[in-house]
């Protein structure tokens, strides 16, 4: 029951934010406890010559 007590608080902190479509997102020094949902349905897979991978 505390869990379910715990997610609830959680949720009611959330904020929903709109951006525009083909906008980047760069999130640096972001805390982990934030959660990007992506509702478009379209996602780039972009791997950089330093063999890391981004996801825009």
């Amino acid at each position: 029951m505390a869990l379910i007590l715990h997610l609830k608080k959680q949720v009611a902190d959330m904020k929903a934010e709109c951006r525009p479509p083909k906008e980047d997102i760069i999130m640096h020094n972001e805390s982990p406890d934030n959660l990007c949902i992506i509702v478009s349905r379209e996602m780039k897979m972009i791997e950089s010559k330093m063999k890391n991978e981004q996801t825009l």
